[in-house]
This record gives C-alpha cells, sequence and structure tokens, in this order.
C-alpha cells in the first residue's frame, strides 16, 4: 500500500516538472478554465486535453497517455494545481524583482 502512494507521488512530481517546464500562460489559463476541478469524465478530459498537449513533446505526451492507461487521471488535476502555483509564484516573483529594479533598490 506504501508504494502505491509512493508512486502517486512520484508521478505527480514528474509531471509538475513536465508541465512547468513545457507550459506557457496560455496553456494555464485554459487547463484552469475548462479541466481543473470540473470533474470530467476521462474522455472529456482526454479530449481537451489533446487540445493543450498539441504543441507539447512525446515524452511529456506520454507521461499523460500513461496516467490513463493506469487508469489514474485525477493526478493530473493534483499536478496541474501544483504547477500552477509554482508558475505564478514564479511570475510575482519576476514582478518583484523587476519592480524593486525599477525603484532602484
Amino acid at each position: 500500500m506504501g508504494d502505491i502512494r509512493l508512486n502517486d507521488d512520484f508521478l505527480v512530481e514528474m509531471l509538475e516538472s513536465f508541465i512547468f517546464s513545457e507550459f506557457t500562460e496560455k496553456d494555464y489559463n485554459i487547463y484552469e478554465q475548462q479541466i481543473l476541478g470540473i470533474g470530467l469524465s476521462p474522455e472529456d478530459l482526454k479530449q481537451t486535453l489533446d487540445r493543450i498537449l498539441e504543441s507539447k513533446t512525446q515524452a511529456f505526451k506520454d507521461k499523460i497517455g500513461f496516467l490513463f492507461k493506469i487508469n489514474k487521471p485525477n493526478l493530473l488535476d493534483l499536478a496541474f494545481s501544483r504547477a500552477i502555483k509554482r508558475y505564478k509564484t514564479k511570475m510575482t516573483l519576476r514582478f518583484m524583482q523587476f519592480e524593486q529594479n525599477e525603484m532602484g533598490e
């Protein structure tokens, strides 16, 4: 039982890293507005994700496909939520740095 949870944590961290490295602001917005927390059926989720994944690497697409293959698409919301938080933190820090540079501090 512990191994399953550990594997889920690993999958979420791996996906979060892929998402963070490959997604743009537009991708995050689409995911937040059309997928996150809505509770789509696996088929609807897959169709919606296909639009976002068109421009992503094959490795990333394979990881997403693997989650559907092992019947764990629910881990996507967790990975995306974490990546979104990480992205927003990055943008906030970038803005704060810009403001600090503009003020000459």
